[in-house]
């Protein structure tokens, strides 16, 4: 029975879950991960939800191997040579986030906006994008998905 209010969604979001379950050898590493210079070990995370679930525009401080296990995401990509009109938010905790709507963009607001390329990209799945580090990026989930980021 519908209400017709929105019910709440859970969404796991960037989570050592397989790590946690002792499955993370379970996770294959891409051979082009061992052409990056990296000291560190791959950080491997894990994204469930439902349709709907966003990440709003953001960058990571690491490359990231994105892989679609299920459903489908929509993501929105933006080279970080355009940084200082994404309008990063102020805030030292969310200064890798930008404080506009990226999927309603407000030109009178946001200004700077005009000047941005942006490239959208429909990930499906079986299929992984790979983002350079700090390579600005939204998702939201087109379906029920299962995701896996794998920061290199």
């Amino acid at each position: 029975m519908s209400t017709g209010l929105d019910s709440p969604k859970a969404y796991l979001a960037q989570h050592a879950l397989l790590d946690q379950l002792n499955l993370l050898d379970s996770v294959p590493i891409p051979d082009y991960a061992s052409l990056l210079p990296s000291e560190a070990d791959p950080l491997v995370n894990v994204f469930i939800g439902p349709s709907g679930t966003i990440s709003p525009l953001h960058f990571d401080p690491r490359p990231n191997f994105f892989c679609q296990i299920r459903g489908r995401k929509f993501v929105r990509l933006i080279n970080p040579k355009y940084q200082e009109d994404v309008y990063l938010n102020p805030d030292p905790m969310y200064a890798n986030s930008s404080i506009a709507d990226f999927e309603n963009l407000d030109f009178l607001k946001y200004p700077r906006l005009k000047e941005v390329e942006m490239e959208d990209v429909i990930l499906e799945e079986g299929e992984c994008l790979y983002m350079p580090q700090k390579y600005f990026h939204l998702m939201r989930s087109l379906s029920p998905s299962i995701s896996v980021s794998i920061w290199i």
